[in-house]
């Protein structure tokens, strides 16, 4: 594969700047790095120019309308990670058990602030636990992190993806746990980052990203399986996600994802152009779920706008649309592009090039350069839906018109 400073290296050639098997020197490679990523700028808002389209996801919170797109959004998972809400019914507020551990609220041996909680053995067989479920989003980083104090308890904290049914690891396999105690593994898995101390509080530490295109429901499992009457203590869980959200240019379709049923449904909303937007009376009422959205294209951060505001937890929302060419960081990195993306950066970047080095364009290597554009916007170009008002097809009678007849 190519790399930039082959791509640079050709351009300079195309305008005989360099001679055949020449390399650019440092000052003109750097040039032309800056030069390519300007031109790969501008290639970004011509939409026929971008390859794909693309879907991401953004977490919709009950109450809020804008969302800002252009940055990264890092959300924390956990309702009550740190056990400071309500204890009732045995349980801390927003936590389920499964087995026979008991849970109970702690407030002598804490980490920080006024409560840890308690989980204390009761001679189960196998593992006994509390947990939530969460929601992650596709190519969402996740940073696991927590404190743990164990006295004489096996225990550790668990990632379960129960769609897949398997356990998330910190390097790209099954079974990783975060564990602390006499043991740090069970039947197979490896442990995440974090040390095996009595009666000290350890933090156990660990990431994993969310593969492309696949949204998941995760099991976030504080464990033991130890006999009864052993305890250990946990405090501030943290499940935090981060999720980069490119600012398009356009949007060509934004939806809406409910969570909260199975399967998962996903409803398209209706896009507002600026005058349809503008004439909402009431910007501010809301509902269960948004039906419409409008998107401002503002910079640095687009914002995508909900109607009616929604009011539902579970709700996750999709973009899709085409987003920023590739940018290079240096002058060795690779290439990665699809057919015809060589040949066209080669072609255009040399014509770029030309007026500063004093060189005169050959019509040749214009009628190449645009040779090389066509090709690629050609191979970008997808058959779109032909749509037209019904009312169209009726004329001054009822009933269909007969494009083979004509009548």
């Amino acid at each position: 594969m190519s790399t930039v400073r082959d791509l640079v290296s050709a351009a300079l050639r195309e305008i005989n700047v360099l001679a055949s098997g020449e390399a650019a020197e440092a000052a003109d490679a750097s040039d032309g790095l800056g030069t390519l990523n300007r031109l790969m700028d501008q290639w970004a808002a011509e939409r026929l120019m971008i390859y794909q389209d693309t879907r991401y996801y953004f977490t919709i919170n009950p109450g809020q309308q804008d969302y800002d797109l252009g940055g990264t959004e890092t959300t924390q998972l956990l309702t009550n990670p740190s056990f400071e809400g309500n204890f009732t019914a045995g349980l801390p507020e927003g936590w389920t058990k499964a087995g026979v551990v008991v849970p109970t609220d702690e407030t002598g041996t804490v980490h920080d602030g006024l409560h840890s909680l308690k989980l204390t053995g009761a001679g189960a067989t196998s593992v006994s636990h509390i947990y939530q479920i969460v929601h992650a989003l596709p190519r969402a980083q996740i940073t696991i992190s927590a404190w743990a104090f164990t006295h004489n308890l096996t225990m550790g904290l668990a990632v379960f993806n129960r769609q897949t049914s398997r356990y998330y690891t910190n390097n790209a396999g099954i079974g990783t746990w975060l564990t602390c105690g006499d043991v740090t593994s069970l039947s197979g898995p490896l442990p995440f980052t974090g040390p095996s101390i009595a009666d000290v509080w350890q933090q156990l530490s660990g990431t994993l990203t969310i593969q492309d295109n696949n949204y998941n429901p995760l099991k976030i499992i504080l464990w033991n399986n130890d006999a009864a009457g052993t305890y250990g203590f946990w405090d501030q869980i943290k499940v935090t996600t981060t999720l980069e959200l490119p600012r398009p240019s356009r949007l060509d379709y934004v939806s809406v994802i409910d969570t909260t049923v199975t399967p998962n449904y996903e409803r398209p909303l209706f896009g507002h152009t600026f005058g349809s937007w503008n004439a909402l009376s009431v910007k501010s009422i809301s509902s269960l779920v948004p039906t419409t959205y409008y998107y401002n294209p503002r910079f640095p951060s687009g914002r995508v706008s909900l109607w009616p505001v929604p009011t539902t937890l579970g709700l996750v929302g999709v973009m899709a649309g085409r987003f920023l060419l590739q940018k290079f960081q240096s002058l060795d990195t690779v290439v990665e592009l699809p057919p015809g993306y060589e040949r066209m950066i080669v072609k255009n970047l040399a014509i770029e090039l030309a007026p500063g080095y004093s060189r005169q364009i050959d019509p040749l290597l214009l009628d190449q350069a645009r040779e090389a554009r066509a090709i690629v916007k050609n191979s970008n170009s997808q058959q779109e839906a032909m749509q037209f008002e019904k009312a169209a097809l009726i004329g001054n009678q009822p009933g269909a018109f007969n494009i083979y007849s004509g009548q």
